[in-house]
C-alpha cells in the first residue's frame, strides 16, 4: 500500500477521534485528503478523486449550514 494512503487515512482516523460526532467534519476532511491521497494518479483518476473530494467538501458545508440553522 502506498505511504501517502496510509498516513492520509490515518490522519483521518485521528481527526474523527479527535473530533467525535460532528458528521460535516468527516465530509470536510475526507474530500480533502481525496485530493492529496490520490494526488500522483493517473489524469483519468485525479480528475474523479478531484470531482468527488469537491462533492464531499460540498455536502459537508451543506451539513454544517444545516446545523447552524437548526440551531438557531
Amino acid at each position: 500500500m502506498d505511504p501517502a494512503v496510509v498516513v492520509a487515512f490515518g490522519a483521518l482516523a485521528l481527526t474523527l477521534i479527535a473530533v467525535p460526532g460532528p458528521d460535516w467534519a468527516f465530509y470536510l476532511v475526507l474530500g480533502h485528503l481525496a485530493g492529496r491521497v490520490l494526488a500522483t494518479r493517473p489524469s483519468l483518476t485525479r480528475v474523479a478523486t478531484r470531482t468527488a473530494g469537491v462533492a464531499m467538501i460540498v455536502v459537508g458545508v451543506a451539513l454544517l449550514v444545516e446545523r447552524a440553522v437548526g440551531s438557531l
